[in-house]
């Protein structure tokens, strides 16, 4: 067994908040290097199908929360809640 088999996320899901940003971009390429299938969560469509598009010419699988990216400043609720946490 090689060291990369002890950190394999073959047959798991990850799910990348921000998966659209530079850091979290480059997390979400690491698991789906890993084997994860990776679903993304960020605001922006474009750079979200920018990352799918590397993921996936690197290999790996991946799909875009697309509900989530709808989510904005107008969602009160959402934009307290990690205030009030």
């Amino acid at each position: 067994m090689s060291s990369l088999d002890l950190f394999s996320l073959k047959g798991r899901t990850a799910v990348v908040i921000g998966g659209t940003g530079e850091l979290c971009g480059a997390m979400a390429e690491g698991f789906a290097s890993a084997g994860a299938h990776v679903i993304l969560v960020g605001r922006d469509p474009a750079k979200a199908d920018a990352r799918l598009a590397k993921i996936k010419a690197a290999g790996g699988s991946g799909e875009l929360d697309r509900k989530s990216t709808r989510l904005n400043s107008s969602h009160s609720s959402v934009s307290r809640m990690p205030s009030s946490a």
